[in-house]
């Protein structure tokens, strides 16, 4: 079990990284995404 828990923290780490680099390389897009949901988010506010 011990090593089936540390690989499965390496992935955790690795996966984790992958998603920074993603989001450092990509920070527009979820800019976009961000505003999008808090478009929807206000749409029932405003009716």
């Amino acid at each position: 079990m011990p090593g089936d828990v540390a690989q499965l923290f390496r992935f955790l780490v690795a996966k984790m990284r992958t998603v920074t680099g993603f989001c450092s390389l990509k920070p527009r897009i979820l800019e976009r995404i961000y505003a999008i949901k808090e478009y929807d988010n206000a749409i029932p506010f405003s009716r």
